[in-house]
């Protein structure tokens, strides 16, 4: 059985494009061991992110994360038993949506990628919000 996790947080500080690139690797240097896979959504200083693999492998690294000072308002959207990996062939993928001027134009997307963080809220009340912005990233990794 995998296990499936997606949380939300806020940079601590804006992240400037090297920086991203340097988040991503230690993301994916820390998750290969682990066998979790996944992928990171950024936009203006917020994040989501969705981890899979066993439920104690995910489980350590999102520890991680919530110990990561460079995340502020962590906040779990769903958690939950799964049979397959959405995002199998990504240790993380990674998809920067700051510069995209069709962001907003994607299915599924969140006004918390725009600092409204009550949309955090209605992300978890209804997950399925969360899994239509993603499958449109799922798409493209298979």
């Amino acid at each position: 059985m995998l296990y499936r996790l997606v949380y939300a947080s806020s940079a601590s500080q804006r992240f400037s494009e090297q920086e991203l690139v340097e988040l991503l690797e230690v993301s994916r240097k820390n998750n290969k061991p682990f066998d979790v896979t996944g992928i990171l959504l950024y936009r203006d200083g917020n994040f989501i992110q969705v981890l899979e693999g066993t439920r104690e492998n995910v489980e350590t690294i999102y520890g991680y994360i919530n110990a990561d000072e460079r995340h502020k308002g962590v906040m779990l959207v769903v958690k939950e038993d799964v049979e397959d990996r959405l995002f199998p062939n990504w240790s993380m993928g990674f998809e920067d949506l700051s510069n995209s001027t069709d962001a907003r134009k994607l299915e599924g997307y969140n006004t918390f990628f725009d600092n409204d963080r009550s949309a955090l809220e209605k992300m978890r009340e209804n997950p399925d919000r969360v899994w239509v912005l993603l499958n449109s990233f799922q798409e493209i990794t298979r």
